[in-house]
Formats: C-alpha cells, structure tokens, sequence
C-alpha cells in the first residue's frame, strides 16, 4: 500500500517564505503606548495568581478600568496563565476578543506582530511553544491564516497538534491547497506526529483537487490504525475543525 512521506525538501521553518507579508525574517516593529505602573503591577497579579479564578477576576476587573485597544499586557499575563493551566480554549477565545478588538484600528498584521511580541515579553520561566499555539488557533479562528503562518515561522520550533491542524485547516479554507502540503510537509520534518484531524484536513484538501485516489489511500491508512498522536477527534483542545 502506498505510504504518504514528505519529499526531500529544506524546513520552511529555516527558509524565507513567499508571501509577500512574510518576506522579512524580523518582527515588524510598531509604536505603542508605554506601559503603565497600574497595568504592570495588574499584569504581576495575574501571574502569580494561586487560581485561574482569581487570575481572571484580576484580568476583568482590570480590564474595565483600560481602553480595550491598550490592554496587551494583561491579556498577555492572563493568557500565558491560562496556558500554563491548560485552558486553552478559554486562552484562545480571550485572544480572539483582543484581535477583534485592535482590527478596529490597525491592519491585522500590525495586530500579530503586537500579540506576538507581547505575548514574547511576558516576564515568566519561558514562553512555553502553547501560547504561541494558542495564538495560531485564534488567527485561523479569524480567518487570518497568513499571519498564523507567519506565527508559525516564528517560532522557530513545532507547535502543539491542535495549532497545527488549526493552521492546516486556515490554509485550506483560503483554498491555497499547494501551500496547506508545503506547511504539512514541513511540520513533519520538523516531528509532526498527524492526528485522525490531520488525515481528514488532508483527505479534504486532496478532494478539493479532485485526488481522489489519494483521499482514498490517506483514508486506508486511517483504517489500517496508523500511529498516531492520539488525538481524539472530540478533545476540546482542537481549535479548529477541518470542513
């Protein structure tokens, strides 16, 4: 039976891509208002917060005394926490609020580059490869699956699964089916293990093209009890379902 392998390629992660929005390797730089001793000591609160409760009673009460367009650092604070607490989609859908929030005002890759660096500057023990994760799954959530690449380039590292097949899915809705394999292809050099969401991202994107021969193949492997990451199709984590 005939067995998918990525072909001999170089990782996109140590290329430069060709879109023209990911063409520079360094994050844009942008203005912004400096912080505040209020949002910093709020920020610190969240942090070492003993609960996620408490940690999001600090963030809302917060949140209602800031002009939502200036309030990246504490939804930095709360996300990386809620992160480290594994609440990812509570994490994911206050990261959504934000980017709605700032595309009021600012064109969304002015909005990445801002949730991205702040997300980066969060004083912890390290910025765990989740909150990145997390902000890839809200972008594609949005319906901005470039610059949930361009997170993904970023990084520089694999993120969780369920970002992954986020990302996929988000490539395949804009109906750039070459690049959606061009990025799995890269995930896999770079340790991907695909999950049954995985196979159906792909067994849709070769049906879109009319492969059917290779839907067929990637559904018989699925059959034959491939190995997996486990992931089952109906854990919350999964951001973003394939169509």
């Amino acid at each position: 039976m005939t067995k998918f392998s990525p072909p001999r390629m170089t990782p996109l992660l140590n290329q430069k891509t060709s879109l023209a929005f990911l063409c520079s390797s360094a994050t844009p730089s942008f203005p912004s208002a400096p912080s505040s001793p209020y949002l910093s000591n709020m920020a610190a609160a969240i942090l070492n917060s003993p609960t996620p409760q408490q940690a999001l009673r600090i963030f809302n009460s917060a949140s209602r005394n800031v002009n939502p367009a200036k309030t990246l650092e504490l939804h930095s604070a709360i996300v990386h926490f809620l992160t480290e607490a594994k609440l990812y989609v509570k994490a994911r859908c206050l990261i959504e609020g934000l980017i709605e929030n700032l595309r009021r005002t600012q064109k969304p890759h002015k909005v990445c580059s801002s949730i991205f660096n702040a997300l980066k500057h969060v004083q912890t023990s390290g910025c765990p490869p989740n909150v990145f994760g997390v902000l890839i799954g809200a972008l594609c959530a949005r319906g901005l699956a470039d610059e949930g690449y361009w997170v993904y380039r970023k990084m520089g590292k694999l993120p969780a699964i369920q970002a992954c097949n986020a990302l996929l899915n988000g490539i395949l809705k804009t109906g750039r089916v070459e690049l959606m394999w061009e990025v799995y292809y890269d995930m896999v050099l770079n340790g991907l293990l695909p999950s049954e969401v995985t196979y159906g991202i792909l067994i849709d994107a070769s049906c879109d093209r009319g492969d059917f021969v290779k839907a067929r193949l990637l559904f018989e492997e699925i059959e034959r009890g491939i190995k997996t990451d486990g992931c089952d199709l109906h854990d919350p984590y999964t951001w973003t379902r394939h169509r």
